[in-house]
């Protein structure tokens, strides 16, 4: 049997996924949200759960991620993500929470840990080797 090439939205998800695991201690606005879930097939919406602390993967809407309000703090968050400096608040969510709500809707296993640069490269590690192994 001849073997086929990787589709299409199976390297999109891949490449979405090398993104986010770049973007270590970062809090993404809503637009590189929604861009990075894209070709997982899920929407974004504001979350009526409340802050950060609030949010957990599991209570996450059926195929869709949340966002959050985020205050700007200049000692640098007091959740240990950082905004851009120009900013007072952004909507949109910490790159390490988006990681493990991906890992948690696509059932992918991923070593935990307490710091969130290593939460947010545990989780997209463990994502990767998910999905190349569907490639």
């Amino acid at each position: 049997m001849k073997k086929t090439s990787m589709s299409s939205s199976r390297a999109a998800q891949i490449a979405a996924v090398k993104e986010l695991r770049e973007y270590n201690h970062a809090f993404l606005p809503k637009d590189i949200v929604r861009k990075l879930v894209k070709p997982f097939g899920l929407a974004v919406q504001t979350s009526t759960q409340g802050g950060p602390n609030d949010l957990c993967p599991a209570r996450t809407p059926v195929g869709a991620i949340e966002t959050y309000v985020e205050c700007h703090n200049p000692h640098g968050g007091k959740h240990g993500v950082t905004l851009p400096k120009d900013m007072a608040f952004m909507e949109g969510s910490d790159a390490e929470y988006l990681a493990r709500v991906l890992c948690y809707k696509l059932n992918v296993d991923y070593k935990w840990s307490w710091g969130r640069g290593s939460g947010l490269r545990n989780c997209c590690d463990a994502l990767l080797t998910y999905l190349n192994r569907l490639a």
